[in-house]
């Protein structure tokens, strides 16, 4: 958290020769995570050992604040953001011959959000359409995991539910980071729509046995709640 707040201040430093106008918006929205996985290094050098997995995209949501950095037909936006990621999977791991056991996986993660987007604006008439991207960095708040699983070993089968908290710092990384593309288009009437999709370039993974990356596709409202205009002195 504490890397995040330096890197705000240095953005509003920033305003103080690159903006023309410093805008302020609430935002919020919905999230189509998923997360991806496939088998690692050492999943593989595992011998006897295998892994398999099928993902499957979630719903989730995000709120918070952003910072807009206005000068001719650029922006420059930062904020911070509450999201919810994560993804559904099934998984089928064999430790042994004759031994398989098929997960019905679902993992939730929260995170605070900090993106650095540059876009580029047309005005069109009654609004101005936006086009660009930008990377992100993601401080985990918290995380879980919740799998049904079916065990079959020769001639016995066994079901039950597997649940524990996925920890960052440890089993899961953070900060995480990741590029981010977004586009939309700004309404006179205060109001910004946009979509994007997040690529984590990080792994995300909380078992050895593979590597996982974030993804998410996102579309948001965001209200203009003031706005500041810098006005310069025209030198003699």
């Amino acid at each position: 958290m504490r890397k995040i707040l330096i890197v705000i201040g240095c953005i509003i430093a920033a305003s103080q020769s690159f903006a023309q106008t410093i805008k302020f918006d609430a935002v919020a929205g919905v999230n189509s995570s998923v997360y991806s996985e496939k088998e690692s290094a050492y999943g593989k050098a595992i011998g006897g050992y295998t892994y398999s997995v099928t993902d499957s995209h979630i719903t989730g949501f995000h709120a918070g604040a952003l910072i807009t950095l206005s000068h001719g037909n650029f922006d420059l936006q930062s904020g911070l953001i509450y999201t919810k990621k994560g993804g559904d999977d099934i998984a089928v791991v064999s430790p042994a011959p004759g031994v398989v056991e098929r997960d019905y996986g679902h993992i939730a993660l929260s995170y605070i959000n900090l993106p650095l987007n540059i876009t580029y604006n047309v005005k069109l008439r009654g609004c101005k359409i936006f086009l660009g991207g930008g990377p992100y960095m993601e401080t985990g708040l918290a995380g879980t995991y919740t799998a049904n699983y079916i065990g079959y070993n020769q001639s016995n089968v066994t079901t039950g539910t597997r649940r524990f908290g996925v920890g960052f710092g440890g089993s899961t990384t953070s900060p995480s980071f990741g590029i981010g593309l977004l586009g939309g288009v700004h309404l006179n009437n205060s109001f910004t729509l946009s979509t994007g999709y997040e690529f984590g370039l990080t792994n995300e993974a909380y078992n050895p046995i593979f590597i996982a990356k974030n993804n998410a596709f996102k579309v948001s409202v965001a209200y203009t709640l003031f706005k500041l205009k810098q006005h310069r002195r025209k030198t003699a």
